[in-house]
């Protein structure tokens, strides 16, 4: 169940001077079942962050993870990783950011339709809450300038 709406992203490159960055679709689930060697399911319990690659011919006005948004079931079929902790000393510590929002895994896919829906959110208080940040900052966004619209979404909502 996905518990925020997607988000794009680019991607972190280890070169940063090379001339593509690959965007990725984000966003946090709460794991309720896992899929086991022998073919069954297996129930589980935790948050984990999923990242799908977004294909290059895909549009920028297209929604991330194709329209889905908090509240959904989901299926995944995608590589399960531990967060990645820093790679020298002072180095931002991705893993200990995830931890402090209850995220201990990561979900990596290389096609959207590795996301399958499987149920629309049903309304509930999360629910209520995305759908109105949701709608305020696309009103934010077709009434001021970019930068204004961005910074007024961020201490606004």
């Amino acid at each position: 169940v996905l518990t925020d709406d997607p988000a794009g992203r680019f991607d972190r490159t280890p070169d940063p001077l090379a001339p593509v960055r690959r965007r990725r679709d984000a966003a946090t689930l709460r794991a309720t079942h896992v899929k086991t060697r022998d073919g069954g399911w297996a129930p589980a319990s935790g948050s984990a962050r999923l990242s799908v690659e977004r294909p290059a011919e895909a549009s920028a006005g297209e929604p991330p993870l194709g329209g889905l948004h908090a509240g959904d079931t989901v299926e995944v079929v995608a590589r399960l990783s531990r967060p990645a902790g820093p790679g020298n000393p002072g180095e931002r510590d991705y893993a200990a950011s995830l931890r402090d929002q209850g995220v201990r895994a990561e979900l990596w896919a290389s096609d959207p339709a590795a996301v399958t829906r499987l149920g629309r959110a049903e309304w509930s208080a999360d629910g209520w809450v995305f759908a109105v940040r949701r709608r305020a900052t696309a009103v934010l966004a077709e009434t001021l300038p970019a930068k204004e619209a961005a910074t007024a979404a961020a201490l606004l909502l």
